[in-house]
């Protein structure tokens, strides 16, 4: 008998094993920097907003200690100090970003970063520009 059919059957030498895949999102950070290629956006600066998603498996069934997840206070934190070191392309800025996050725990899986330029130096320009980076973690 295989063990779904046991499982269904309310056979309890069979143990439940859940694998949830959660995405905690830190949505519309609004952050100040320096990042650019002109002279003038690293002299005066600028807005930017980010959007970090972070996927992590967890083998919990319910997530109730912080212990169980990945801290936000720590991602956000890091988000920062990334933003506050000035790039002048926003590729470079999203990896930084990426990298770090991966690196703050090894139950994160993949990272997506979404960095705007809320005013970029462009003549009669109105919007903003951004790059989004998709960065997994490997499995070797």
């Amino acid at each position: 008998m295989d063990a779904w059919l046991r499982w269904k059957q309310k056979d309890t030498s069979v143990k439940k094993v859940y694998t949830n895949m959660y995405s905690l999102r830190l949505d519309t950070l609004r952050l100040y920097g320096y990042h650019g290629v002109h002279k003038e956006e690293a002299l005066l600066g600028g807005w930017f907003e980010a959007d970090v998603e972070i996927f992590f498996e967890s083998d919990k069934k319910t997530i109730d200690q912080l212990s169980d997840t990945i801290d936000y206070v720590d991602i956000y934190e890091r988000i920062k100090r990334c933003m506050q070191q000035p790039q002048a392309l926003l590729e470079t800025l999203c990896a930084r970003i990426a990298d770090d996050v991966l690196l703050a725990d090894e139950r994160v899986l993949k990272v997506q970063v979404n960095i705007n330029k809320l005013n970029p130096p462009i003549s009669n320009f109105s919007g903003k520009i951004g790059i989004c980076l998709i960065r997994s973690r490997s499995i070797s």
